[in-house]
């Protein structure tokens, strides 16, 4: 089978060019910089490169894939991938300060005129801010905008927006056409593992109940919350310790029981879990 990617080659001119593995020059010329683009939401995979050329008081970047297919031109000072073909692209205006915006297939979708762009990391959305307001991109939309009211940042496939509610600065997650999917007012802290929301209630200042709520991504909904229950992401799954007695179990991403709440140790592997009780180890496949 034949594999596809590139070389980069240091010149005697102290330029970068870049070739195919038949030896075809891709790059079309000599670079100051070459780098590869990784795309996180596709497991980090190679998909492109970013040559730069330094232009003194104008430095441009322009972006191609593996075979050489151009996918951003040169008329950027910097090129990053948020993800799935979207790139986030700056330049400079006309008071030279650094300005973003977003490039898809072919052309610019999200104009350069936002101080900050940054992408969810599945790359399904992006987040932008304009004089001190905050707008979501919609990348699954063509990068439709919405603006928003509320400041915060982006988890895995949402918007976490951030809120102060009597006091407490409370938590709501939003997808990015602005839908709200978790309402604010009964969080403090949130974050997203594997399309599950791991959530502080408000209601933490029993410091003899500290526990972690569980929310499915899909629906908005909880899918476990039990007293005196904290909880940890670990390799695929949801570590759960009992702030009383210690014991520990590990929960699916439905909330569901894998292992009982009932053992003194748990060792998470990628594979199966090992469990400890009573001088003895039980074993676990994960789903």
């Amino acid at each position: 089978k034949e594999k596809s990617g590139a070389v980069v080659v240091n010149t005697q001119s102290g330029k970068q060019k870049l070739y195919d593995f038949k030896g075809k020059d891709i790059g079309g010329g000599e670079y100051d910089g070459i780098w590869p683009v990784n795309d996180k939401s596709q497991n980090q995979k190679l998909i492109a490169f970013r040559l730069y050329e330094d232009k003194g008081s104008k430095p441009v970047e322009k972006c191609i894939d593996i075979t050489g297919k151009k996918l951003v031109p040169a008329d950027y000072e910097i090129i990053l991938i948020i993800g799935n073909g979207w790139f986030n692209v700056n330049t400079r205006d006309s008071d030279k300060k650094l300005v973003h915006g977003l490039y898809n297939d072919g052309e610019e979708k999200v104009p350069c005129e936002y101080s900050q762009i940054n992408g969810s990391r599945k790359g399904n959305g992006a987040y932008g801010i304009k004089d001190g307001k905050y707008y979501l991109f919609d990348l699954n939309n063509n990068g439709k905008i919405t603006p928003i009211d509320f400041k915060g940042n982006a988890s895995d496939n949402f918007f976490i927006a951030r809120e102060n509610v009597g006091g407490f600065f409370t938590l709501s997650a939003l997808d990015f056409s602005g839908k709200e999917i978790i309402p604010f007012g009964k969080y403090l802290e949130m974050e997203e593992y594997d399309s599950v929301f791991m959530c502080l209630p408000k209601h933490f200042a029993d410091k003899c109940n500290l526990r972690t709520v569980l929310i499915s991504a899909k629906t908005g909904k909880e899918i476990f919350n039990q007293d005196y229950t904290q909880i940890k992401y670990d390799k695929g799954v949801f570590l759960a310790s009992n702030t009383l007695n210690s014991a520990k179990g590990v929960l699916d991403k439905t909330g569901k029981w894998i292992v009982p709440c009932e053992y003194s140790r748990i060792d998470i592997n990628d594979n199966e879990i090992k469990a400890y009780k009573e001088g003895e180890w039980y074993t676990f496949l994960k789903p």
